[in-house]
């Protein structure tokens, strides 16, 4: 650790401080008592935060928050026997990990949008679908409408006329409720509403099938409320919501995607029964698929909450999950992601996120969302930024001190003092609650005793493509018209009776 000048006012911590808030352990050790960011480490052994805190990571590009923060944290993890979601934009986290994780016996899921005929299935509307199917349609609707937030998160952020937007998520959340209602929650997926859009804006008797199906649909149910405002909105409104509407699904048009998302390989609440890994791998130069990913941390930690709440876990997850969100300041705004880091620490659930700068956070958060999160996060790791926002907080955070020299109150950590950090030594600038800030050199990932291979090129495994069947909205309203059309020839014909056996009664 730097040897700093102690004076009156704030100051750096010491050694002993950190030792006594944090837990030793034998780097070389196949298993550890404590998971958790390292917070200090020669190498042989770490002092680890094993505390429910939540932690985040500041560095610009290339300042190594991968090999100083993040791959130590998952090694740590993995040691201890924790589960982790982790965002691997790059996949190389997955490509160095897999067989140390397999070695510790971990299930791995990889969700591989860069190559998604690899890799594991899964279906955002697996889950509303058991809910629906289980009678609790009331909470499987919750889920849809979490996802139609996620897939137009960007949309609603970038669009002036909120009426568009928001116009475009009810007619997807209607979309989704139709189809899982009436395949009984078998057949629910981006495909089918991609489709459901299309077949249903076909023309039929009458009008276009939409139309055709509302007809036969209790006026008061959700799904009627959430498509009327389209199906039956004026010509040129109705064809500005579906064209919103279909920016962001125009992506699962993709047949491979289609693959990937037409089905579930694993259970999210497995994640908090077992440890258990998962991997999120997007290709870092397009952004197009980060909405899912936010869909997929709301819906897997909306899932743990309710795994929590249930008798089986009795307030608290068996196995501690640990969300690893890297560029998370790139991805859009998760919804209630302040009440989720709030709630977690009670449940057995740790998020970390690495971010490059406070700027980015403050583009896709308000800026009261974008202080809620920061300020959540108890643990703060600094690595060299130019970033200047962020320098204004930290030298605020820091506080100051009496400098001897110049008779006056100095900053602790000025700005430069962030800029000046040295990378190749692996300097980080820490700050915990309850504790003095502190500089100090942590070890890259290949200097611990970890075995991981130095350049892994393991990819997950390709997928056998799956024989899929779309829900088509054409079948069940020709389905419908031709129940109606029954009925009233059951009517005529009840009614004529009716009138031959009233004839009969008159004439005797």
């Amino acid at each position: 650790m730097k040897s700093f000048e102690q004076s009156q006012g704030s100051r750096f911590a010491e050694v002993e401080e950190i030792v006594a808030i944090s837990t030793r352990v034998e780097t070389s050790s196949k298993e550890v008592s404590a998971g958790g960011p390292v917070i200090y480490s020669d190498g042989d052994t770490a002092q680890v935060l094993n505390h429910d805190f939540h932690s985040i990571a500041f560095g610009a590009t290339g300042s190594k928050k991968t090999r100083l923060y993040v791959a130590p944290l998952l090694a740590m993890l993995a040691k201890h026997g924790e589960s982790m979601i982790v965002n691997d934009p790059k996949g190389e986290l997955y490509k160095r990990f897999k067989p140390f994780l397999e070695g510790l016996g971990y299930p791995i899921h990889v969700l591989d949008f860069r190559n998604p005929t690899h890799g594991a299935r899964w279906n955002p509307f697996s889950i509303p679908c058991d809910l629906y199917k289980d009678g609790d349609e009331e909470k499987s609707d919750v889920y849809i409408r979490d996802i139609a937030d996620c897939v137009y998160s960007d949309l609603c952020q970038t669009t002036k006329d909120s009426f568009w937007p928001n116009n475009a998520k009810d007619y997807f959340t209607g979309l989704a409720q139709m189809v899982r209602n009436e395949s009984q929650g078998n057949q629910l997926t981006m495909e089918a509403i991609r489709f459901a859009n299309t077949a249903g804006n076909q023309m039929g008797k009458g009008g276009t099938f939409l139309k055709a199906y509302l007809k036969a649909v209790d006026p008061l149910s959700a799904v009627f409320m959430n498509l009327n405002e389209t199906v039956h909105t004026a010509d040129n409104t109705r064809k500005g919501i579906i064209s919103v509407f279909s920016q962001p699904m125009n992506l699962y048009g993709q047949e491979s995607l289609r693959d990937m998302m037409a089905e579930s390989d694993f259970s999210l609440t497995e994640i908090g029964r077992r440890k258990t890994a998962v991997f999120i791998i997007s290709p870092t130069e397009r952004s197009v698929f980060n909405p899912i990913i936010s869909a997929f941390v709301k819906q897997s930690y909306s899932a743990l909450i309710d795994l929590v709440a249930s008798r089986e876990a009795d307030g608290m997850l068996p196995v501690r999950v640990n969300y690893v969100l890297d560029e998370f300041s790139n991805l859009p705004e998760i919804q209630d992601i302040n009440n989720m880091i709030t709630m977690a620490r009670g449940a057995n659930i740790r998020f970390n996120l690495v971010v490059q700068s406070i700027d980015q956070l403050f583009r896709s958060y308000s800026p009261e969302g974008a202080r809620n999160i920061i300020n959540n996060c108890e643990a703060w790791f600094v690595l060299r930024s130019k970033d200047t926002h962020l320098h204004r907080i930290v030298t605020e955070m820091c506080g100051t001190r009496f400098s001897e020299y110049s008779h006056q109150e100095q900053p602790l950590v000025t700005s430069r003092t962030i800029q000046m950090l040295d990378k190749a030594r692996g300097e980080v600038l820490i700050m915990l609650s309850g504790l003095d800030p502190y500089i100090t050199t942590l070890p890259d990932i290949d200097a611990y005793p970890f075995g991981l291979p130095k350049a892994a090129q393991t990819l997950p495994p390709a997928r056998e493509k799956k024989a899929r069947q779309v829900f088509d909205i054409r079948k069940v309203v020709k389905r419908q018209q031709g129940n109606a059309e029954k009925q009233n020839r059951e009517d005529i014909e009840k009614w004529v009776r009716d009138r031959i056996q009233a004839a009969k009664g008159d004439g005797a």
